[in-house]
């Protein structure tokens, strides 16, 4: 979780390259530059996807699990990355995001598939942000400091009350 321009993609390259099936909501599918597979949420807007899973109808998240469950059926992988939550949260509102989620991670854990999904902090209200946080076991939050060139992340795990804090300088993780 973190504003634009933070490196949620960054960090995510970094501890992820390979064996991914990535939920493209806010990129274009040849802009995913993970191994693995693709399900497309970007291009209904622009038209037909060349992608084997792809959604039809813009922010349809029946048709969205339906997509990503059929292709994790096929998906031999470990992660899922959903990038980002934010579009569906502000399109169609808590409730309905909250209710896929709580499907979909049900499904995802009987697969032993890790979720990763991005949020767009301060995009929504305080309120969307702890019920959609709540779902997940980790949090990474990702601030900019003073420093543009500095990024802090802070790792928390839901049932640990200790934070572990990261860096960024020049495009490197410190911890």
């Amino acid at each position: 979780m973190g504003e634009p321009g933070t490196g949620k993609r960054l960090w995510l390259k970094r501890i992820i390259d390979s064996n991914v099936l990535y939920v493209a909501v806010d990129i274009p599918p040849d802009q995913v530059s993970y191994d693995g597979i693709v399900v497309d949420c970007y291009s209904e807007r622009i038209g037909r996807s060349e992608e084997k899973y792809h959604i039809t109808c813009a922010y349809d998240l029946d048709e969205i699990y339906k997509e990503v469950t059929l292709a994790l059926d096929e998906f031999g992988g470990r992660y899922l990355v959903i990038d980002s939550i934010t579009p569906f949260l502000l399109t169609l509102g808590l409730p309905s995001v909250y209710r896929f989620l709580q499907k979909l991670l049900a499904y995802t854990r009987m697969k032993n598939v890790y979720v990763i999904s991005l949020l767009h902090r301060g995009a929504h209200d305080e309120k969307e942000e702890r019920s959609i946080l709540h779902l997940f076991d980790d949090i990474l939050f990702l601030e900019k400091l003073n420093n543009e060139e500095e990024i802090k992340y802070y790792y928390h795990k839901k049932y640990d009350l200790r934070k572990k804090r990261y860096y960024i300088k020049k495009g490197e993780i410190i911890e």
